[in-house]
């Protein structure tokens, strides 16, 4: 987003894009030439390039994935487990248990009963996960809205301020100071590996603003959101996060139709810096069909 893309950039670009879709298909058939063809690559093009950015073939990056959805769904959601290996692209039930088993080391049943909590105390103990009293969540129905996005993959944190500095900098080239900006973490750092976490930065576009064909683009998805504003040092926010979603979402009556949920830095907040975040934690919640429904609109260019 920070200036003309190199070659390397351009196609980070089109494999992100095809990423993006799968992410927003993971329980259909994907087939490798339909994602070359997203990624305007031949065939062997496409296996070979993405498999230098993304460090495995399209194929296992596939299965991860659906794997990994498994994982979060058997934690977050009540549906049986032949429901979310339909919802993760698997034929039946059995498939996924074994495929699970071989990624997780033991059944859907014992992960949605121990084995995601268990890994969550490693990743943070439970005397950290609890309101230190100043935390209030409210409801917000939230609008539509486009954003460019800047993605980084890797630990969360890690080089995080780099990336910001490269968005503001594509910002103040397009005269965007002041837009509100979202960090997407894209993945959880409980159930996939921090060395493959993705985290986008993004920034809300003015209606009728004309982005550079080339800059990735895509929604935030309008619908009922958790809103819990946090104000700490950065290495605070994910005790925020995890009360949020581990302690306030169970006891709230609501529920997560899937998984997506952002910080929002509003136009009177300031970048987060090693020191300080200021922003609002966001959580897409589950409701009404009657109301409205919500979908993660990927629009990548």
């Amino acid at each position: 987003m920070a200036r003309p893309p190199n070659p390397v950039e351009l196609s980070l670009r089109r494999i992100n894009r095809v990423v993006d879709m799968v992410e927003a298909n993971l329980s259909e058939n994907l087939v490798l030439d339909d994602l070359a063809r997203t990624a305007a690559f031949s065939r062997f093009h496409f296996h070979r390039v993405f498999h230098e950015h993304y460090g495995e073939t399209p194929k296992e990056y596939v299965q991860r994935r659906r794997l990994e959805l498994g994982a979060w769904l058997l934690h977050y959601s009540t549906g049986s487990i032949a429901r979310v290996a339909q919802r993760c692209g698997f034929a039946t039930a059995d498939g996924f248990a074994r495929a699970f088993r071989r990624r997780f080391g033991m059944s859907p049943l014992d992960w949605r009963t121990e084995g995601f909590g268990q890994r969550l105390m490693r990743h943070l103990p439970p005397d950290r996960m609890e309101n230190p009293g100043s935390w209030q969540v409210r409801i917000e129905m939230l609008t539509e809205r486009r954003v460019a996005y800047h993605r980084q993959m890797g630990p969360y944190g890690l080089n995080t301020g780099h990336q910001w500095a490269q968005v503001e900098h594509w910002m103040n080239t397009w005269r965007l100071q002041g837009a509100t900006r979202y960090g997407m973490g894209l993945d959880d750092p409980v159930i996939t590996p921090h060395e493959q976490c993705r985290y986008d930065i993004c920034v809300e576009l003015p209606e009728g603003f004309a982005a550079n064909p080339r800059t990735p683009l895509k929604v935030i998805p309008a619908g009922l959101y958790a809103v819990l504003r946090y104000e700490g040092p950065p290495t605070g926010s994910s005790q925020a996060w995890i009360w949020l979603m581990e302690k306030w979402l169970p006891a709230s009556g609501h529920k997560m139709e899937k998984m997506f949920h952002f910080e929002r830095y509003g136009a009177g907040m300031p970048t987060p810096d090693i020191e300080r975040q200021n922003c609002d934690l966001c959580v897409a919640l589950a409701i009404e069909p009657s109301l409205i429904a919500p979908q993660f609109n990927c629009q990548p260019r």
